[in-house]
């Protein structure tokens, strides 16, 4: 894979769509002819809705690791012990991750959200909660999360070098 990259870095064109991506590959790959493409959004204003949200919300592709493990770590580290109610919204949870949320009644899993209904959630949450363990690239979810819901709280690895960070709060501690 890392001769593939080298070789694809030397002769195409790369648009990848962070300056922070686009300076990895440079330096790394030497490529040659890289240029950040930033993401086109459907966004064209914020549409957060007045007043206090009902929930605190994760949402993701939970069959995706890093999702499921983000979400048992605020179920069973965050919320455990909290009488917030969160809401973990997503494609395809695991048993675990059912069960994990069904512990306690102030939690529960939505599972399979169609598009309408997972942008109703973003609008309803007070918090949008969006940890990562990967700090490549750009979220979408977390653009989402700011066009569409009120507060987001977010990890390094989720806002650093988006140019997003001042508009997020950070928790440095996960």
């Amino acid at each position: 894979l890392e001769k593939y990259e080298r070789e694809l870095a030397s002769s195409a064109r790369l648009l990848p769509l962070s300056e922070r991506d686009a300076d990895y590959l440079r330096t790394v790959f030497n490529a040659r002819h890289c240029d950040a493409l930033p993401v086109f959004l459907p966004f064209e204003k914020v549409n957060s809705q007045k007043g206090n949200g009902l929930y605190c919300l994760f949402h993701g592709n939970l069959a995706v690791e890093e999702n499921h493990k983000a979400a048992l770590f605020l179920l069973k580290e965050v919320f455990h012990d909290l009488d917030i109610p969160l809401v973990i919204a997503g494609r395809s949870p695991s048993r675990q991750l059912v069960k994990v949320a069904h512990q306690k009644k102030h939690t529960c899993i939505v599972a399979d959200p169609g598009t309408e209904e997972l942008q109703d959630m973003i609008q309803k949450a007070q918090i949008n909660i969006l940890p990562s363990y990967v700090d490549t690239g750009i979220k979408l979810k977390l653009l989402n999360a700011l066009f569409n819901g009120r507060h987001c709280i977010v990890n390094d690895a989720t806002a650093r070098g988006t140019g997003l960070e001042s508009a997020c709060h950070l928790d440095r501690k996960s």
